[in-house]
């Protein structure tokens, strides 16, 4: 079985996630909270108030889905580029000490290609302009960069 950390699982996409993939068997599920944990069988819930916390440091998973991002009622907040960026990257690292072949699926924004209209293209080159997405494509970038030290796939999701 193999075993998954899901950072934001009490959010709207995170809590539907959790709900389908703890019918499976093929997961060991971990799940960070904040606040408060939601009711879903067969997740092993950690609470955490930043993800650069000591709790991950030992810790070894297959797979990480990073869906937790806060302040999205302000996407000029200066914590997407100031502190979140550096919490979720902290996270990864830590987490990469201990496997380094780990699968690493994180959560975008369609923002990243700034305001178009229409049908966006993955080939598009990203032009944030709000906090929020400049925040989550520094992330992308630097995982880039990490992804030459370390043998992880990323997938980058962009609803």
């Amino acid at each position: 079985m193999k075993k998954i950390l899901i950072t934001g699982g009490t959010g709207f996409i995170g809590r539907n996630i959790l709900s389908e993939l703890s019918k499976s068997k093929k997961y060991i599920i971990f799940s960070t909270y904040r606040k408060k944990k939601i009711r879903v069988k067969n997740v092993n819930w950690i609470k955490t108030k930043t993800l650069k916390s000591d709790k991950f440091k030992d810790e070894s998973f297959d797979i990480l889905l990073d869906l937790a991002w806060y302040d999205l009622d302000n996407y000029n907040s200066l914590s997407h580029i100031n502190s979140q960026v550096h919490e979720h990257l902290a996270l990864c690292k830590n987490l990469l000490k201990s496997n380094n072949n780990m699968s690493l699926y994180i959560i975008g924004t369609s923002l990243e290609y700034g305001f178009r209209e229409g049908k966006l293209n993955e080939k598009f080159i990203p032009r944030p302009h709000v906090n929020y997405s400049k925040g989550k494509n520094i992330y992308r970038k630097n995982l880039i960069k990490i992804k030459k030290k370390f043998n992880f796939k990323l997938t980058w999701l962009r609803p």
